[in-house]
């Protein structure tokens, strides 16, 4: 299984059109991930993609057997990203680690996109696909 992760910039392909120019590593499971975290603030995700969807190292890889999925956006993904925290504490409403606490909305927001959006990304991915993971250890030994 391959999983290449490009953003919005036709430059995120170079390598992918390296890639299957040379038959690097395009196995027939292979996902093009559309890291829609990486869209700056306010700007249309589907708009920012738009390009990269129509990029012929994209189209290559997909006549090739490849399937392109989103990773869902996150709008104060560079607030969390500047506050140096994990996902999961802004979600609590934890003080960050640099810089000021998001607003509660944002929190929100963050909340859903960890607890809802991220799992649901990987629900939607073929289970064969995925790396098996090993059962998480019982709390009370």
């Amino acid at each position: 299984m391959a999983m290449h992760v490009v953003g919005p910039d036709n430059a995120d392909l170079d390598y992918l059109a390296q890639v299957v120019a040379d038959e690097l590593f395009l196995p027939a499971a292979t996902l093009i991930v559309l890291n829609g975290g990486l869209v700056a603030d306010g700007r249309s995700v589907a708009n920012a993609f738009a390009p990269i969807l129509n990029h012929p190292a994209l189209v290559a890889a997909m006549a090739k057997g490849a399937k392109v999925v989103r990773f869902p956006e996150l709008n104060p993904m560079r607030q969390v990203s500047e506050s140096k925290s994990l996902f999961a504490d802004v979600a609590a409403g934890a003080p960050p680690a640099a810089g000021e606490p998001l607003s509660f909305f944002d929190q929100e927001r963050v909340a859903i996109w960890w607890e809802e959006k991220v799992p649901g990304f990987f629900a939607g991915i073929n289970p064969l696909w995925m790396p098996a993971l090993a059962p998480q250890a019982e709390a009370a030994a």
